[in-house]
């Protein structure tokens, strides 16, 4: 098993060896492909009004005549005529593949067939004259070549396909030519070049069918109608300006001044001016109504000191202040009776709760309960052995209980007590003094809850 393993591994590393061999193999030829593109392509811009004219171009000495085939006219042209026109480099010594040793074959010709002069485009092509075999698999192309090639010229490379191998199509099928190899195998790469590939369609020529008027104001497609305001530094338009990356000034406006943004980056809308600010205000923003279809918040350094929100609630730090939206106003707890109250936590008349939710207010610079420091006062008339309950005080409050005389008769011995624990319940005990309950006799009750 180790050894099956071992040879499958060593298999997998010799496979992955041999693919990156060949992803090499393919860059350098698509490298090779795309310089010969790259060179017929300067033999087309420069050479352009000749080839649009259908006659022989000439350079350094050397003329290349175009041939007729078919309704169209080809100018083939030899790698030794775009070294001698200076198209390719004087060092230049690649004449076929190292692939499959196939030549190269350079040609072009005027499109659409039967095109006026003025009109003309000019498509060309590179194409490696034999098929890119894998050597491993008889019959086939080898598609990791092929596709090192493609990819190394991206949209200007081509192949022909097993399905349609008659034609050399381009990327996305962009562009297609017939295969010129005998045969038509798949698998034979080319680079397409001329005016309507990716390196000449930017340019703008005389007459060009794109813009047929280059004698008054230049208008590609409508997009620039005033070159003359261009060079004052002025641009008028009469519907929308887009610019793909940063639009720069010193100030920003609109034709009425409704909406301004100076060059500190205040912002002046409704017709309001960006400087027009209380004292003290540096201010980002001067408008009229303001309307959020979201929440809004307030505060420095990313941190949120206030905010409002879209439901209506607004909240301070931490949440310490809420206003709900169906009215109910909620403070958090902020104060304890008893303790002091200062501008930190709230001036005179302030209010906040404690942690219970009992409302405070702040007098004298201490935190009061609103409505006294007796809360929850509850009374009853009690004879002996009645039950009082507790006043049900939070835990910022202690539970009271005041007993006093209510009906009675003159018993010196009498007394009136109660029992049980400090916050209640408790037992009303109303005895003689031999601890007997006294007939008829009852007494008032208070319980509250008492706040320091």
């Amino acid at each position: 098993m180790a050894l099956v393993v071992g040879a499958l591994i060593a298999a997998t590393q010799l496979q992955a060896q041999i693919n990156n061999s060949k992803l090499n193999t393919g860059s350098a030829e698509g490298g090779v492909l795309g310089a010969l593109a790259d060179a017929g392509n300067s033999m087309v811009t420069e050479q352009l009004v000749t080839i649009q004219q259908g006659s022989p171009v000439t350079k350094n000495g050397v003329t290349v005549t175009p041939t007729t085939v078919g309704p169209d006219l080809y100018w083939i042209v030899a790698i030794s005529d775009l070294k001698a026109m200076n198209y390719l480099p004087s060092s230049w010594n690649i004449t076929k593949s190292t692939i499959n040793n196939a030549p190269y074959a350079l040609s072009f010709k005027r499109s659409p067939t039967g095109c006026a002069p003025v009109n003309c485009s000019i498509d060309g092509s590179v194409v490696l004259t034999g098929s890119i075999n894998d050597t491993g698999a008889t019959g086939q192309y080898d598609s990791v070549v092929v596709g090192a090639i493609l990819n190394k010229l991206g949209v200007r490379g081509g192949v022909s396909l097993p399905q349609s191998p008659g034609t050399i199509t381009g990327y996305g099928n962009s562009w297609s030519i017939p295969n010129p190899v005998g045969g038509t195998p798949p698998g034979v790469a080319a680079a397409y070049f001329g005016t309507t590939s990716g390196t000449n369609s930017q340019f703008v020529r005389i007459q060009d069918s794109r813009n047929p008027d280059l004698q008054g104001p230049l208008s590609v497609a409508g997009n620039i109608s005033t070159p003359a305001g261009i060079a004052g530094n002025t641009i008028n338009a009469t519907t929308s300006v887009t610019a793909g990356g940063a639009v720069t000034g010193a100030t920003f406006k609109s034709a009425n001044n409704c909406f301004q943004v100076d060059a500190s980056g205040r912002v002046g809308t409704s017709c309001f001016s960006p400087t027009d600010m209380p004292a003290g205000w540096s201010g980002g923003v001067s408008t009229g109504d303001v309307y959020s279809h979201s929440n809004i918040g307030v505060g420095t350094g990313g941190a949120i000191s206030a905010s409002l929100k879209s439901d209506g609630a607004i909240r301070g730090a931490a949440g310490d202040f809420m206003v709900a939206n169906n009215g109910v106003i909620g403070l958090n707890a902020k104060g304890t009776s008893g303790a002091a109250c200062s501008s930190s936590t709230g001036n005179v008349g302030a209010l906040t709760v404690d942690s219970s939710g009992t409302l405070l207010n702040c007098v004298g610079g201490v935190w009061r309960p609103v409505g006294g420091r007796q809360q929850k006062q509850t009374f009853y008339i009690a004879s002996d052995g009645a039950v009082v309950p507790s006043p049900g005080c939070p835990s910022t409050a202690s539970a009271q209980i005041v007993v006093v005389p209510s009906t009675i008769y003159v018993n010196p011995t009498a007394a009136i007590s109660y029992t049980g624990p400090g916050s209640g319940p408790w037992t009303i005990n109303i005895r003689d003094g031999s601890n007997a309950p006294v007939p008829g006799a009852t007494a008032q009750v208070e319980t509250y809850c008492a706040y320091s």
